[in-house]
């Protein structure tokens, strides 16, 4: 685990880009905008850009009601990882929102239409999910051109 750390950090200081265009790493972990805590979020609500909750203990099952009411400039979050089951109408509110992350929520069989208010949505990550196939057909309808969706 350390080994890892330190690769990403050497890799991040020297500003290395994603191949397929994506973030810089630094732009992620490193930024000011980034936390992996939701209190420590809350103290600094308008600062919140990315919000990453993946792998959380005790497993998350829902998306804490924060995330959709106190952070007004979230782009990305990430709950990959837990069990989360749906993805509640409160989803809708958040319109700047860049990239969803859901990975890995093998109960996750609900997501909200409202994702279909997201219009600034790049990326949605619904693999290894519960989401069935006619589900992900209805929700790749409603998100907007160009969103990629990784299933």
């Amino acid at each position: 685990m350390i080994i890892l750390f330190s690769c990403l950090l050497l890799l991040a200081n020297q500003g290395v880009q994603a191949q397929d265009g994506g973030f810089a790493i630094d732009n992620l972990f490193l930024s000011p905008n980034y936390f992996d805590n939701i209190e420590e979020a809350m103290k600094e609500p308008e600062k919140v850009h990315y919000i990453d909750l993946s792998m959380q203990s005790p497993k998350l099952t829902k998306i804490p009601d924060e995330v959709y009411t106190k952070f007004p400039n979230l782009k990305q979050i990430n709950v990959s990882f837990n069990r989360v089951a749906s993805v509640d109408d409160a989803i809708g509110n958040l319109t700047n929102l860049e990239v969803l992350n859901l990975e890995g929520n093998h109960y996750l069989t609900s997501l909200s239409e409202e994702i279909g208010k997201l219009k600034n949505l790049k990326e949605l990550n619904i693999k290894t999910t519960g989401l069935k196939a006619d589900k992900v057909g209805a929700i790749q309808k409603l998100l907007p051109e160009g969103c990629k969706i990784t299933h």
